[in-house]
């Protein structure tokens, strides 16, 4: 592997990160440490004991790597391997956040492990929900929403991580993920109200699902519906585009703003966009354009790197879409 100070960040914005962490140990204390973690040097428990570091120390600098990660939407395998050892030691030192992130790991890749080991993981998860872990709470909502699609036995484990988390950045992604699940469940006053507790404490680029909730579920007041979508869209969320295009398109009469719009939702992979721009091109007489859109979806491969619900989703849209608009089809050929 390349040398640590090659793959790291520049040393003053971890000084910062370090700040803004609230982190215990400064850049020339972390240092060594992360060389020893990701040289695999032997004994490194010894050497983190008798450094005084506890298990928080380490997690809060693989806190920091997934946040740089996370902005710039960059993946370095060397660093990865780092975030897994720091956690791997942070829970070596006790560390329960640290602890929970792998039992919840195991369970989820119950082949990729020995069944004692998945054993071991239920029973840590049972022993950490006892204590009203706020990050194990957390967790256990996000495997019974994601993997066992249950919404009530998420919403239970969310409820009960806010009763002891309710103003934290972990909160606003509860918060956030409660909206998401009323507005499935069609309590569109609920979702609202948790879709906003999640914007009061979160940055717009974590909570980009938020606000585009928060545009469906104001589609009857378009210009409310269009900041929702356009704050949304500013993080790259991929549906807001389309629905923009359409907002624009349909309700403020706007051809070439829609056009912008589904471009740029096209770029980001939106069948639904070349739909839109189909739509367009209709609608300012372009039938040449139009009729080379319709070849385009025609010949529309699946580009959702074998997602086989996206895929699915993409042929029912393009299935509509030659139902829906049959005999504009029809007049262009």
């Amino acid at each position: 592997p390349p040398p640590l100070l090659e793959i790291l960040p520049a040393k003053k914005h971890l000084q910062k990160l370090l700040f803004d962490f609230d982190s215990r140990l400064n850049y020339q204390k972390y240092l060594p440490i992360l060389q020893s973690i990701y040289e695999k040097e032997p004994s490194i428990l010894n050497i983190l004991n008798a450094k005084k570091v506890k298990g928080s120390d380490l997690m809060i600098f693989r806190n920091i790597l997934k946040e740089i990660r996370y902005k710039t939407h960059t993946k370095n395998k060397h660093l990865i391997l780092l975030e897994n050892s720091l956690i791997e030691y942070a829970a070596e030192l006790g560390d329960n956040n640290a602890v929970a992130i792998l039992a919840f790991d195991c369970i989820k890749k119950p082949d990729e492990w020995e069944t004692g080991e998945v054993d071991r993981a239920k029973k840590l998860i049972r022993d950490l929900l006892l204590l009203k872990h706020p990050l194990t709470l957390k967790l256990s909502g996000d495997y019974e929403y994601e993997k066992n699609n249950d919404y009530n036995k998420a919403i239970d484990f969310y409820q009960d991580f806010l009763k002891i988390e309710n103003n934290t950045y972990l909160a606003s992604q509860v918060f956030q993920t409660l909206g998401i699940l009323n507005f499935k469940l069609s309590n569109l006053n609920l979702a609202e109200h948790y879709l906003q507790k999640s914007i009061k404490f979160s940055t717009l680029d974590k909570i980009s699902h938020a606000y585009y909730y928060l545009g469906v579920i104001h589609e009857d007041d378009p210009k409310l519906s269009r900041y929702y979508f356009e704050m949304s869209a500013s993080q790259g969320f991929k549906e807001s585009f389309k629905s923009l295009g359409f907002l624009e398109l349909n309700y403020f009469q706007n051809i070439n703003k829609a056009m912008e719009w589904f471009k740029l939702g096209v770029e980001l992979g939106d069948i639904s966009c070349l739909v839109g721009i189909f739509d367009c091109y209709m609608k300012l007489k372009d039938y040449d354009k139009a009729l080379k859109i319709v070849t385009q979806l025609k010949s529309s491969p699946n580009t959702n790197n074998g997602d086989a619900n996206a895929n699915a989703n993409a042929n029912s849209e393009l299935n509509t879409f030659f139902i829906a608009r049959k005999e504009s089809i029809n007049n262009l050929n």
